[in-house]
Order: structure tokens, then C-alpha cells, then sequence
């Protein structure tokens, strides 16, 4: 195995890191050094039953037999959205051949401007699809007898627009993956959003997958003219079930702790230290302590590791309470998850069934 060059910055891992430390053994990596040992921890990625869940019903609206063409990824802040459409969509979707892009996912930018930045958006789509000399893109213009290029278009809003939609098709992409939508939803301006996502999915026969946290959920069911051809998914947080009355589910919750438990597990076993801390034995307090997110249970058992190293590798009961985080940060991230939640339960998203067709259906099987 090569050993990749570390960077400056934990949160800086390339595809190349990623894969080198996946392949390594606690007992290698409890040679590493300081520095690699914490990015080695914060590279690991670990499969639970929602991401699980989340894999199998968004397959079935990729495998390109479907009408579907805008995908809705929800989920509160550390779900682990971002880490799931790079490490399994991204490896799901591999092309065969020479310049085929099947999967390509760009952040959205956010510039604090008063416009949607269309212009910088297309930008980021055409440079991660590979596409050269991106501010020199032209309005073409094809008539029955002869193509006309604007010799006054190079690098405005309409020539982007053109190159994305001819780079998607040639491009053969399947997936255009649009990360963290909040920055485009600030502005207020959502059936324009949605006309243009629309629209490119159309003209390209590409899938937009918009990702984001509960704010997009509105985005996702205010606009009635994509409804048909639209799916929501949730990537949720543990802990959090309700039974039919609207009051917590005990019983489904105490099965989380015990999935809780074996997630922190997981991680347990990968501690690239000597004096391995015994985080499971605490799954029920941690649940309740990380909001039931695996990505901060992630991040708070991240912050424990780089204590226990700057601590000669011994562990120290008090790290805990140093790495969570501070209690007004967990205030305010569980008020935007559980509003965001409630929201969606009103609206009826987390129903298995839909009451109005219980008649219908009975009638069916009565006639069967």
C-alpha cells in the first residue's frame, strides 16, 4: 500500500487516503503516527441499519427504470448525507467507459449575494465533470441549415447553461448530486429553483439528487408541477420514534440503543490506541448525549481520540465530558431536528400507509 501524503487539515481526505486507511488493521493502525492516527479514525465509515435502509430504497430509483427525475436527500446535520453520496452512490456508480461520468456531485456555493449564483453553479458542475476551458463556453445556436455561434456570449449565464446540458448528455451522467441546497434556498425564490432542476433533468435525462437538512423539505412539497416525478428520502437519527397516538415509542427506541451499540461498536473496535476507552457500555447515555446522529457520535468519539493522544495515549474518564459538545450548540441542533421532524410527521411523510385507500384496498382483496 502506498502511503498518501497527510495535508494540513483532518477534514481534508482524499478518495486516495480514504481507501488506504480503509485497508489497514487496528494493529497497523496503532503504529501510525499522531496525526495519521486521527485521520485514520475520522476516515472510517461505518454501515448501520438507516444508512442501510437508505441504500436500498434509493437504488430502486437509479437503476434508470423510473420517471423519477428529482431525488430529495434529508436529514439533520451529521446525518451523514454527504459521506453516503461519496463513499456509496459515488462507488455504486462507476462508468465503463472511456469519458463516461456517471456520478458527479458539486457543493453548492453560497456567496452572500441577493441572486440565486446560477453562473458559479454551472461552473462547479462543468469543472467536476472534467469539462476544460469552462469560461470560455459559447452560446451555439442550430438552425435547419447552419450552426451559429454568439460571438458576444462567452461565459454568460445562457453559454454555462448550454455546456452543462451537452456535458451531462455526452457525459453519460446519471446522477448530478447538488450538496448542502441551503445555500440556494435562502432565496426564497423555490418554483424557480425547482423549474430549473426540472428542466435540466429533462433535457438531459439525468436524475438531480438535491441534498440537504429539513428546510428542503418544503422545496420538496410545495412545488406541485414536479410532485409526480419527485422522491423524498430521510436519512434519520436514532431514538426518535413515535407510535400512532403521536407519544415516544419505547420499545423501538430501546431497539435503537441496542443498534446504537453496535455502531459504537464498531468504532470500538478500530481505536488506533493501546487502552481502548468502552464507549458501548455507555450506548443509551450516548444516544441521548449525540441526538441519536451517528455523525456526532463520530465526531464526539473523534475528539476523544485526539485528547487521549495529546494525553500520551492514556484515557482519562474526563474527556468526555470535554469533547461533547458544549450544551447550547446541542440546544439549538436538537430544536432545528426535532421541529424539522414534526414538520415532516405533520405533513404525513413518516406514515407506512395511506388511510384514504384502506377502503380500496380492502375491496381488492375481497374481489381477489
Amino acid at each position: 500500500m502506498t502511503k498518501p501524503q497527510c495535508s494540513n487539515h483532518v477534514r481534508r481526505l482524499s478518495i486516495e487516503e480514504r481507501l488506504y486507511y480503509g485497508r489497514l488493521s487496528r494493529d497497523q493502525a496503532v503504529t501510525l503516527s499522531p496525526e495519521e492516527k486521527r485521520r485514520y479514525f475520522y476516515s472510517l465509515q461505518v454501515k448501520h441499519k438507516k444508512l442501510l435502509r437508505l441504500e436500498k430504497e434509493i437504488t430502486r430509483y437509479i437503476s434508470g427504470n423510473t420517471d423519477t427525475t428529482i431525488l430529495t436527500l434529508i436529514g439533520p446535520p451529521g446525518a451523514g448525507k454527504s459521506s453516503f453520496i461519496e463513499n456509496v452512490l459515488a462507488n455504486r456508480l462507476k462508468g465503463t467507459e472511456i469519458g463516461q461520468i456517471p456520478f458527479i456531485t458539486v457543493p453548492t456555493p453560497a456567496h452572500g449575494s441577493n441572486k440565486i449564483p446560477w453562473s458559479e453553479m454551472y461552473r462547479k458542475i462543468l469543472l467536476a465533470g472534467g469539462e476544460p476551458l469552462v469560461n470560455n463556453k459559447r452560446v451555439t445556436e442550430v438552425t435547419t441549415d447552419k450552426v451559429r455561434v454568439r460571438s458576444n456570449s462567452m461565459g454568460s449565464l445562457s453559454a454555462l447553461r448550454d455546456a452543462v446540458t451537452s456535458m451531462l448528455i455526452h457525459r453519460k451522467t446519471m446522477i448530478l448530486a447538488l450538496d448542502e441546497v441551503l445555500h440556494m434556498l435562502r432565496f426564497g425564490n423555490h418554483p424557480a429553483l425547482m423549474d430549473t432542476f426540472k428542466s435540466l433533468a429533462d433535457e438531459t435525462s439525468c436524475q438531480i439528487l438535491l441534498i440537504g437538512s429539513y428546510d428542503l423539505f418544503d422545496l420538496a412539497t410545495t412545488y406541485g408541477q414536479v410532485a409526480r416525478r419527485e422522491e423524498i428520502f430521510y436519512l434519520g437519527r436514532y431514538g426518535s420514534n413515535f407510535d400512532e397516538k403521536g407519544k415516544p415509542d419505547k420499545e423501538a427506541n430501546e431497539m435503537d440503543v441496542g443498534e446504537y451499540r453496535t455502531i459504537i461498536g464498531k468504532l470500538q473496535d478500530k481505536w488506533p490506541l493501546e487502552d481502548v476507552p468502552q464507549f458501548s457500555a455507555l450506548a443509551s447515555d450516548l444516544m441521548d448525549m449525540t441526538l441519536g446522529i451517528v455523525g456526532l457520535l463520530k465526531e464526539f468519539m473523534t475528539q476523544c481520540l485526539v485528547l487521549q493522544i495529546e494525553n500520551g495515549g492514556k484515557w482519562n474518564n474526563d474527556f468526555v465530558r470535554r469533547a461533547m459538545k458544549k450544551p447550547y450548540v446541542l440546544k439549538k441542533i436538537r430544536k432545528e431536528v426535532e421541529n424539522g421532524e414534526k414538520n415532516m410527521r405533520d405533513e404525513g411523510f413518516f406514515d407506512d400507509t395511506a388511510p384514504s385507500f384502506a377502503g380500496a384496498i380492502h375491496s381488492i382483496r375481497r374481489a381477489a
